[in-house]
């Protein structure tokens, strides 16, 4: 298992809370933080700006895939931001906790 961090930019604290509260729950995430964000994109070819709600999950590369149907099934947006950032290097004993949190 490699360590990795999941990102998804929500529409709402509720929706990020609910997503959050699943991925540790079905220990899919060890982890999960969110705050609120202010988002400029391109959608359907206008200029769109948001309030977001970012969540950061703390998860394994193996349940990328869980994660996003995870995701997709309490999400509000036709398509989620969803990203999986590998983590190089932690600190001691975090891969440890990360892995016993995900098992």
């Amino acid at each position: 298992m490699n360590p990795v961090e999941v990102t998804v930019s929500c529409t709402s604290p509720e929706e990020a809370n609910a997503i959050m509260q699943a991925a540790v729950e079905q220990r899919l995430a060890a982890c999960c933080q969110t705050w609120p964000i202010r988002s400029c994109y391109r959608w359907e070819g206008k200029l769109e700006q948001d309030e977001e709600h970012l969540v950061l999950m703390k998860s394994v590369d193996k349940h990328f895939e869980a994660v996003c149907d995870l995701i997709c099934s309490l999400h509000s947006y036709d398509l989620p931001s969803i990203v999986m950032i590998p983590l190089a290097a932690t600190g001691p004993g975090y891969l440890e906790w990360l892995e016993g949190s995900v098992s």
